[in-house]
């Protein structure tokens, strides 16, 4: 009798039913992993109100995770509820910037509301819905990503930007953090008042270590195969770095089409082989590039 221990006991089930139930079970799920608890704590403690925890800029390189790992956070310690009174909680806020601009900033804060507001209204009537979505959602922080779009303003505007979220924090007594990639960096030194409120925290490129190994096993504990695949051997994990430079979103791409693959051939396993097939390769510039 085959016990199929490579997978976690709740998805052992999974392999019982059809193939292409099976194939609509191999999507992007979460996985626990040594960096994710260690910045989750930092946030939560942040959330709490830790007065020697600073605000953060999260950065990081493209498709490393950075949006996921913010709402696997709201998800698990700041969710959103209707409390007893009948009034909806947020204690998280996320939003997304896309340029320097402290209308706009407003007005999507006010989008995360389903309450009224009018877009033509004054940046200071604006200000003042915002001040009230705050209380009355009973938010204590918020979270601004692709926060390094603020760059692309004059000094004036990243100024005024900076000023607009050190009133809103203050005024409000929430806590900022910022997500974006490496560039956002370059707007601690424009501004004194992103300098002395942020610190930084990366969010790292995958290396070879037991914890890209232990976050493989992770993977390959819900795949819905009948074989197990061990992801995580030295072998195996050496040639998935490899072929995805680290990244982590390209070993999700990598790992699920491979799935999806090992299902569809009747291989119940991924293996190096399979691994081989996908045509794309990381060249000099880290660019994928794709074998006609």
């Amino acid at each position: 009798m085959i016990d199929y221990q490579h997978l976690l006991p709740e998805f052992r089930g999974l392999l019982s039913l059809s193939d292409a139930e099976r194939l609509a079970a191999i999507r992007p799920r979460w996985i626990d992993y040594e960096f994710a608890d260690k910045l989750h704590k930092m946030l939560f403690a942040k959330l709490c109100g830790h007065r020697d925890q600073p605000d953060i800029f999260i950065l990081g390189e493209p498709r490393m995770g950075k949006t996921t790992l913010i709402k696997r956070f709201i998800e698990v310690h700041a969710p959103e509820f209707i409390n007893i009174e009948g009034v909806r909680e947020k204690p998280v806020l996320l939003v997304e910037v896309s340029k320097p601009n402290a209308r706009e900033f407003l007005i999507d804060i006010l989008d995360t509301s389903v309450s009224p507001y009018n877009p033509d209204a004054t940046e200071s009537k604006l200000f003042f819905q915002v001040m009230n979505l705050f209380r009355s959602c009973k938010t204590k922080m918020l979270i601004i990503d692709e926060i390094q779009s603020l760059n692309q303003g004059t000094a004036r505007e990243v100024t005024a930007m900076a000023t607009l979220i050190k009133r809103l924090s203050n005024k409000a007594g929430i806590s900022i953090i910022g997500v974006g990639v490496d560039a956002a960096r370059q707007l601690l030194p424009k501004d004194d008042q992103y300098l002395k409120r942020f610190v930084t925290v990366t969010v790292p490129d995958w290396k070879a270590s037991p914890a890209f190994r232990q976050f493989l096993k992770g993977f390959e504990s819900w795949l819905p195969l009948r074989q197990p695949s061990n992801l995580a051997s030295v072998e195996m994990a050496a040639f998935i770095l490899k072929k995805t430079g680290g990244n982590t979103s390209r070993v999700e791409e990598l790992l699920l089409g491979c799935a999806r693959k090992a299902i569809t051939t009747g291989r119940e396993r991924i293996d190096l082989d399979l691994l081989s097939q996908p045509k794309w390769t990381i060249d000099s510039f880290g660019t994928r590039e794709v074998a006609p």
